[in-house]
């Protein structure tokens, strides 16, 4: 007992010095590649369906703009249409605004743009050119919905910390800061 409030004051200590917390790019980046899955299928059935699966996700933040996360990745194409089956896969970038929703402790990506798609192979880019416009909205929707990050209570104690006491979110070049309140 006595060591449990040891270990309490201890916490509350270095608590009381704690004033924000530094989420990094790679944090961001490996949680994208470990819980982030979009899945989509698009198009009429039997005349045109494309089924996207988006890839190898990876987050700039606050290093373009500021007060902005750039989302790089692939978009895997499988076309179907009448005359057959195609494939092809679109490098994609996008621009968004981060918000941070205290309830949840989750991290969100809105105001989403599309800076740019490349379509490999060339041939298939009148093709998939139409479905650019879904896919944003698609991907616009997800990101509203999906978070990019978030703050677990039991991926760490200063975490679950965090997620307490956090008050909002700012940009920084290479990460995300969260300032606490007291």
């Amino acid at each position: 007992m006595m060591f449990a409030a040891l270990l309490c004051t201890a916490l509350l200590a270095a608590c009381s010095q704690l004033t924000q917390y530094a989420l990094t790019e790679q944090q961001v980046n490996e949680y994208l590649q470990q819980k982030v899955e979009f899945q989509k299928q698009l198009g009429l059935p039997g005349v045109f369906e494309a089924n996207i699966t988006l890839k190898d996700m990876q987050a700039k933040i606050g290093r373009a703009e500021p007060n902005q996360v750039i989302l790089n990745g692939t978009a895997d194409l499988n076309l179907s249409t009448l005359v057959g089956q195609e494939h092809a896969d679109v490098a994609l970038s996008l621009a968004a605004r981060p918000y941070f929703d205290s309830e949840t402790g989750a991290i969100y990506l809105r105001e989403m743009q599309l800076l740019n798609a490349t379509v490999t192979p060339q041939s298939l880019e009148k093709s998939t050119k139409v479905l650019m416009p879904y896919l944003k909205n698609s991907l616009q929707l997800f990101f509203n919905q999906t978070p990019v990050y978030v703050l677990d209570s039991n991926r760490s104690k200063e975490e679950a910390l965090v997620r307490q006491l956090a008050k909002g979110i700012e940009i920084k070049p290479g990460k995300i800061i969260i300032p606490l309140s007291e």
